[in-house]
């Protein structure tokens, strides 16, 4: 029996989508803390706290949050994740909210089921300590499309002593409600936009082409591309509401395809990459998909061609990879790493650190040597 007929999923408790869903997280908390006194982290973007979306939400919860923590860098440090934990045990927090991008969802999510154990986070990420039984039921708002966090069962850290960027696994870092209200994508820049969105879209195109892929996660990533290949440009380049509502979804849907079934190489590549570089995940993936794409074409020629003819680009496989190497193109993504300085030297540690279950579940396995020919195609 094949992944198609044999699988299973874990996904939230609760899913809310759609304009001013925000509204109701105070009666969410009360329903998840079922009669227990509210006693909630607020892990949150700085920025978010700015806009009128994030003020009301903060201010809704008053009476109910004990502490709030709001310096989490991009690409979360151990050490953040460490300052969160200090915080929810000072505060005795019995549930998190977390409000921003991956990055703020990253840290809360990986402090959520780290404060029920013992031990540095640093630890639990290198493997030297299991991940915990428990966790502290989160709420999670995304405020860009985006990452997925909000209904996936990892998280990214970085850590910088180990000079590692890796994920931390378990179906407890799925957060017990996704609350996403794309009023709070609103206003975003256009580079925020375009690198959350082109990750999405990968990660949508990732989780299509994924040798873990079922006919469940399909579904949901034939959705979620169609959705972000229509609306994407659009929404980075205009001020249109409604192509932001439906790339958050795209991002929602695509979210809940990968967070089952895997990625690929764009993301087993992106994180040694951007943590060599310092670049961006989304711009790292953006920059990577176009020659990812090319690399799978001739293992991925019958998805290539679904997906061509679902977002009607063409009847050829090779039409959906120019269909998504023109958006890239339209949208300025750089086509090499030239801008930020990668090098031949820098090869090893990627090669090295790029050996992740996204890779094994690329559909054409890439060697070493593969590897190395395609970094010296970005320099």
């Amino acid at each position: 029996m094949n992944a198609l007929d044999l699988y299973g999923a874990n996904f939230p408790g609760r899913i809310l989508f759609g304009s001013g869903v925000r509204n109701q997280v105070p009666g969410l908390v009360n329903e998840l803390l079922a009669g227990q006194q509210p006693r909630v982290m607020a892990v949150c973007s700085k920025s978010v706290l700015k806009t009128k979306p994030g003020k009301e939400l903060i201010d809704a919860l008053k009476g109910k949050i004990v502490k709030t923590f709001t310096d989490v860098p991009h690409d979360p440090p151990v050490q953040c994740v460490d300052q969160i934990i200090a915080e929810i045990r000072e505060g005795d927090a019995n549930l998190v909210v977390a409000l921003g991008g991956g990055s703020v969802m990253d840290a809360a999510k990986s402090a959520a089921i780290l404060a029920c154990a013992e031990g540095k986070t640093a630890d639990f990420l290198n493997g030297k300590l299991p991940m915990p039984n428990a966790t502290i039921p989160v709420i999670a708002l995304p405020t860009t499309a985006g990452t997925g966090s909000e209904v996936t069962k990892n998280t990214v850290l970085s850590d910088h002593d180990a000079n590692v960027k890796k994920s931390l696994r378990s179906p407890l870092l799925v957060p017990k409600a996704a609350v996403v209200d794309p009023d709070f994508t609103q206003g975003l820049s256009f580079t925020i936009s375009r690198d959350s969105g082109l990750d999405a879209l990968t990660q949508a195109i990732e989780s299509f082409i994924s040798l873990g892929a079922n006919r469940l996660t399909r579904g949901l990533a034939r959705e979620a591309i169609v959705l972000l290949m229509a609306h994407l440009e659009s929404a980075c380049t205009t001020d249109v509401n409604i192509t932001r509502v439906r790339v958050a979804e795209g991002s929602l849907i695509g979210g809940l395809a990968f967070g089952q079934s895997g990625l690929g190489a764009v993301h087993g590549l992106a994180h040694p990459i951007g943590h060599t570089l310092g670049t961006t995940h989304g711009l790292t993936c953006a920059i990577l998909l176009p020659h990812i794409l090319k690399w799978n074409l001739p293992a991925a020629k019958e998805e290539y061609q679904e997906l061509a003819q679902t977002v009607g680009a063409g009847n050829m496989p090779e039409d959906f990879l120019t269909a998504v190497q023109k958006l890239c193109q339209i949208l300025e993504v750089p086509e090499t790493f030239k801008s930020y300085n990668l090098k031949q030297e820098h090869f090893d540690y990627i090669i090295k650190n790029c050996r992740s279950g996204s890779m094994k579940a690329n559909p054409r396995p890439m060697s070493d040597d593969d590897v190395k020919q395609l970094l010296n195609s970005l320099l």
